[in-house]
């Protein structure tokens, strides 16, 4: 017959794995803009160069908006770095834990990477809020609204929390496989 208790966790199950992928290729999608990002700036960059020399004038405002783009970059970039491992990250503790341990350990590193995330993110949403409110800018070349700076750090910290909660998920993956007697056993 049609258990619906135990298709419920399947389905549960199911519905994460896909929030997981869209999440990856929502990361993904940031990594590429933002190293698409930075080609530009390179040329860009000898564009101006290249102005300058043949007497055309220049880009004033140029390396001002890469400051800008580049902060974004920086924080949007994270979540995807993070996904892929591509982080600073030294292991030397984990690497001499049994492998149960270092699982633990991992998980809760999540769980306290998560946490802080989501307090920055939330401290962002009220400076960000702060700064809509009080109309404060950054006067430069550019004129550039401090809360825009704020929604880009806010949104990243979100995606960073989201992505080290999904990591805990996948972390309780790896537990599977040491509980798996066929694991032990090569197969």
């Amino acid at each position: 017959m049609n258990n619906p208790e135990a298709s419920e966790p399947a389905g549960r199950a199911g519905a994460l794995e896909t929030i997981d992928r869209l999440f990856g290729r929502l990361n993904h999608t940031l990594g590429v803009i933002v190293a698409i990002s930075i080609g530009l700036f390179a040329l860009s960059i000898s564009g101006d160069l290249a102005m300058r020399r043949l007497g055309l004038g220049n880009l004033p405002w140029l390396y001002e908006m890469i400051e800008y783009v580049l902060y974004g970059g920086v924080f949007l970039a994270a979540p995807w770095v993070l996904r892929e491992g591509a982080h600073v990250r030294v292991d030397l503790l984990l690497s001499a834990l049994p492998r149960k341990a270092a699982l633990n350990l991992e998980r809760v590193l999540d769980v306290m990477g998560a946490a802080v995330c989501a307090a920055l993110a939330f401290y962002g949403w009220e400076a960000g809020l702060e700064a809509f409110v009080g109309d404060s800018r950054q006067f430069k070349t550019l004129i550039v609204y401090d809360w825009w700076l704020m929604a880009i750090f806010t949104v990243s910290l979100g995606l960073l929390a989201i992505e080290f909660l999904l990591r805990l998920r996948r972390t309780a993956g790896a537990f599977a496989d040491i509980d798996d007697p066929a694991s032990k056993a090569g197969f």
